[in-house]
């Protein structure tokens, strides 16, 4: 598996060089919030490695590898993992410099909780964008994704007419000062679901 992440990851490398113009374009314009910018930029990054197995048939040359199905998909789940972590790290650490440097009051907690939040909402995206673009591919799932949003917009929607959230949320308080492990653990889960379901789907394609 070693061999498969390697691949991405040089895919990876060569976009280090836009991103990196694009961020300090980015910071010398003077933004102050630069929370969103590198975890939505990771999912850029990431889905551009599915584009290049898509345009080079790499798929139909890694099942002929040993596991090469699995393989194909741990891969993609272990980098996810990796690089939005290291984008997380790395856009705290230039929010950090960006306050110092413009004499800004420093909030360590505040910025890490922006970092973390955002963070588990790319971590989200990526769950659930992955097995419709395991299923459809790239392109067909830019419409399955747009779907999956309305669908779960019209979802959430329907319950709020039965459900009163603020009651569920009043249940929930006990959670309070655990939130933190609560999204991991959520989050873990989901991680967890939405890899067997992508293996699932590499499993039974054909070529």
């Amino acid at each position: 598996m070693k061999g498969f992440i390697k691949k991405d990851f040089v895919i990876i490398k060569s976009n280090f060089k836009f991103l990196a113009i694009f961020i300090v374009i980015y910071c010398l314009l003077g933004a102050s919030d630069i929370s969103f910018l590198l975890p939505f930029l990771s999912i850029m990054v990431l889905i551009s490695t599915f584009t290049y197995d898509n345009n080079n048939k790499w798929d139909a040359y890694s099942f002929t590898l040993p596991n090469g199905r699995k393989h194909s998909v741990q891969s993609k789940y272990l980098e996810t993992i990796i690089v939005i972590l290291m984008a997380s790290l790395l856009t705290f650490l230039i929010s950090v410099g960006m306050s110092l440097v413009h004499g800004g009051s420093l909030d360590m907690m505040n910025l890490a909780l922006n970092t973390f939040g955002t963070m588990f909402g790319i971590f989200l995206m990526e769950i659930f964008m992955y097995p419709i673009i395991f299923k459809l591919g790239v392109e067909k799932a830019r419409i399955g994704i747009l779907v999956l949003i309305f669908a779960l917009v019209f979802i959430f929607s329907f319950l709020s007419s039965f459900i009163d959230f603020a009651k569920v949320l009043s249940w929930l308080s006990f959670l309070e000062n655990y939130w933190v492990l609560a999204i991991i653990l959520i989050t873990t889960i989901l991680m967890f679901l939405s890899y067997k379901i992508s293996l699932k789907i590499q499993l039974k394609k054909d070529f």
